[in-house]
């Protein structure tokens, strides 16, 4: 069985378990809070949460990848409910397996850009999660170290910077001057260039 596989029956595995445990009046919010998304005689024929999952992703708003929307949902429907977010977070750290390790391993050895990343962990302000997008950091890896480090802005940055050299395979400095620089922030990108 090879990775996607694997990951595509921990994901189904992870919605079996949820479908099983949220209440039906947390699944009618959950429709209701998807009015926008699912139309109308859909959401009337869903009877479970299994359905409901599966006109998600019908619409392509949850996949193996995307728990976002889910996520975001659940917190509406499902307030309090620890075993919830539990089972999510196991999947999702699971799905992350590979990434979490290689973060812990580059932990350990020095990073190219030490400076710059303190740089920008001490500087950047709200326009820290579009520089990090340009950069190429993806939506799904910005939310789970949003969801790991709550209340610890400055420790999202420097994860997402530091999986943004281990994944970017040619990592320059040019490249974080021009990001941000497409964020009007001439100030740190020539202070990048001064170090």
């Amino acid at each position: 069985m090879d990775g996607d596989e694997t990951l595509e029956n921990s994901y189904r595995q992870m919605l079996v378990e949820l479908a099983a445990i949220i209440l039906p009046d947390e699944l009618e919010t959950l429709k209701f809070l998807t009015k926008a998304i699912i139309p109308t005689r859909v959401r009337e024929s869903i009877n479970n949460v299994v359905q409901f999952f599966e006109a998600l992703e019908e619409r392509d708003k949850l996949s193996p990848q995307n728990l976002a929307h889910l996520r975001t949902w659940l917190q509406g429907a499902c307030k309090g409910r620890v075993d919830v977010f539990k089972l999510i977070d196991s999947y999702e750290k699971r799905r992350n397996l590979p990434y979490t390790d290689a973060i812990q391993a580059e932990e350990i050895r020095s990073s190219s850009f030490v400076k710059e990343f303190e740089l920008l962990e001490d500087k950047l302000g709200r326009e820290a999660f579009s520089f990090l997008r340009r950069l190429g950091v993806e939506d799904h890896i910005l939310e789970r170290l949003k969801h790991e480090h709550p209340s610890n802005t400055k420790e999202v940055i420097h994860q997402a910077l530091k999986h943004w050299e281990k994944t970017e395979q040619n990592a320059k400095r040019d490249h974080l001057v021009n990001a941000l620089k497409k964020e009007y922030r001439n100030d740190l990108a020539n202070k990048l260039l001064t170090l």
